[in-house]
C-alpha cells in the first residue's frame, strides 16, 4: 500500500530547499515512484547527506517494492522515520525475509539460517513497543506465514483459530498457508475450501493448486483428485513460446502436474498405471531425483525392495538433501531386513526434520513395524599358546563378556 503523504512536514528538515522536495512530493502524491526516485537521485547528487531526500528515498523503495533495500537504509538510520513508518519498513523487511524462506535454498542448513533470521526479525518486530497480543495484523500474518514454513502446524492451526473467533478473514496468500497445515495435520476437509478460496483468488499460485488434489486424496476422494490434477495438466501446455524466441521450452507446470498425477494413482492403489507414467516420465529425465525417487516408490508398493532402493540411491546421489529419497532408502532397507543400515539415515532424518510431515510418518512407520527394541551381545574366547607353551595373559586363557 502506497504512502500518499508524508506524515511529517517538509519544514522539519530545514537543511534542504524546498523546491526539490515540493517536486519530489507532487511526483509521490502521483504514484511516480520511479520519477521521485529519479529527482532523489538528482537532489542527492549536491547534498549526498541530506535527511529528508535520505527519508523520502527509503519510503519511495517501499513504495516501488523495494522492502529489503528500504529497510536496510531505515536500519541505518532508524531516528528519521516515526513510530508508524517505522514499524511499517519493519513489517515490510520481515515479510521479505519470510517470502526468501520459500525460495530454494543452497541447503538445508542455509534455509534453516534464512528462517531463523526471519524469525529473529518477526520476534524484534512484535516486541517493538507494543503489548504482548497487541501486534497488528500485518504481524499475525507473517507469523503464521513464518510457522507454517518451519513446519509448525499445530501452532499455525491454533492461530488462525484465534482469527476466526475474533471474526479476521486472512488474505489469499495467508489462507495458502494455513490450509497447508491444515493438510499435514489431517484436517483435508477443512483445508479444500481454503485451497479453493485461494484458487479463485490467486489463479497464478501454482503450488495451492497442486496441493488441492492431495487435499482431496487425503480425503478418500480420489476421482476428485484424479479430475482436478488432469484438468491442470490440460491447461498447461507442454511447451511454451517466449515472443520472438525460436524454439519452445518446457513447461514446469506440466510436469509437475504430469508427475503428480502419476503418485496421485499410486496413493489410489493403480500401481500399474503409476509405474507406466512414472516409467516415462523418469526415461525422458533421468537426472531427476524426485522422479526417480517416485519410480521407487512405485517399485516398493509391488515388492520390489531392490529395485526401488537402488532408484532411491540413484535420487539421493543426484541431490544428497532430497528427503524422500532418503526416507525411501529407509523404508526399502527395512524391507530387506537391513535395521542396521537403515537406523542411521533413520536417526538423521529425526535429527534434522523433526516437523516435515514426511519424516513424521516415516517415524510412525518405523515404530509401528520395529516396536520396542533390545539388542543384545554376547562373547566368549579362549587363548591357545603356541607349541604348549603357557598363556601368558594376566587374566587367563578364557574370557567372555555380554551387554
Amino acid at each position: 500500500m502506497a504512502l500518499a503523504a508524508l506524515t511529517w512536514p517538509l519544514s522539519t528538515f530545514a537543511s534542504t530547499p524546498e523546491t526539490p522536495l515540493t517536486e519530489i512530493q507532487q511526483l509521490r502524491d502521483q504514484g511516480r515512484w520511479l520519477d521521485a526516485l529519479s529527482a532523489i537521485g538528482r537532489a542527492q547528487d549536491d547534498r549526498p547527506d541530506d535527511p529528508a531526500l535520505y527519508r523520502l528515498q527509503t519510503l519511495t523503495l517501499l513504495d516501488l517494492g523495494s522492502s529489503y533495500r528500504a529497510w536496510s537504509l531505515y536500519q541505518a538510520r532508524p531516528e528519521l522515520f516515526d513510530a508508524d513508518e517505522a514499524r511499517r519498513l519493519r513489517g515490510a523487511g520481515t515479510a521479505r525475509l519470510i517470502n526468501w524462506g520459500r525460495l530454494y535454498a543452497e541447503s538445508e542448513q542455509a534455509r534453516d539460517e534464512e528462517l531463523a533470521l526471519a524469525g529473529q526479525a518477526l520476534r524484534t518486530l512484535q516486541e517493538s513497543g507494543q503489548e504482548p497480543g497487541s501486534a497488528d495484523l500485518r504481524t499475525r500474518f507473517d507469523e503464521i506465514a513464518l510457522l507454517n514454513l518451519l513446519e509448525r502446524h499445530a501452532e499455525v492451526i491454533e492461530r488462525y483459530r484465534a482469527l476466526q473467533d475474533e471474526g479476521v478473514e486472512p488474505p489469499p496468500y495467508v489462507l495458502a498457508s494455513i490450509a497447508g497445515s491444515l493438510l499435514a495435520e489431517r484436517h483435508p476437509a477443512e483445508a479444500i475450501p481454503l485451497y479453493r478460496q485461494v484458487e479463485r483468488a490467486m489463479p497464478d499460485a501454482w503450488d495451492p493448486r497442486l496441493q488441492l488434489g492431495y487435499a482431496y486424496s487425503e480425503s478418500e476422494d480420489f476421482d476428485a483428485a484424479y479430475a482436478h490434477l488432469e484438468q491442470l495438466k490440460a491447461a498447461e501446455p507442454a511447451w511454451l513460446y517466449a515472443p520472438g524466441a525460436r524454439r519452445p521450452h518446457s513447461n514446469p507446470r506440466h510436469y509437475d502436474a504430469d508427475r503428480n498425477l502419476a503418485l496421485m494413482h499410486l496413493y489410489g492403489q493403480d500401481t500399474a498405471g503409476a509405474q507406466q507414467r512414472l516409467e516415462s516420465l523418469a526415461a525422458i529425465g533421468p537426472n531427476n531425483a524426485s522422479l526417480q525417487t517416485a519410480v521407487g516408490e512405485v517399485y516398493r508398493q509391488r515388492g520390489w525392495s531392490e529395485r526401488a532402493l537402488e532408484r532411491f540411491r540413484m535420487a539421493g546421489t543426484q541431490d544428497p538433501e532430497h528427503i524422500g529419497a532418503r526416507i525411501g532408502q529407509v523404508g526399502a532397507l527395512l524391507d530387506l531386513d537391513r535395521v542396521d543400515l537403515a537406523r542411521p539415515l533413520h536417526d538423521q532424518l529425526l535429527a534434522g526434520h523433526p516437523r516435515n510431515v514426511q519424516v513424521k510418518q516415516m517415524a510412525r512407520d518405523w515404530d509401528n513395524r520395529l516396536g520396542w527394541q533390545w539388542q543384545i551381545n554376547a562373547s566368549a574366547g579362549r587363548s591357545d599358546s603356541r607349541d604348549g607353551a603357557p598363556g601368558v595373559s594376566p587374566l587367563g586363557s578364557r574370557d567372555g563378556g555380554h551387554s
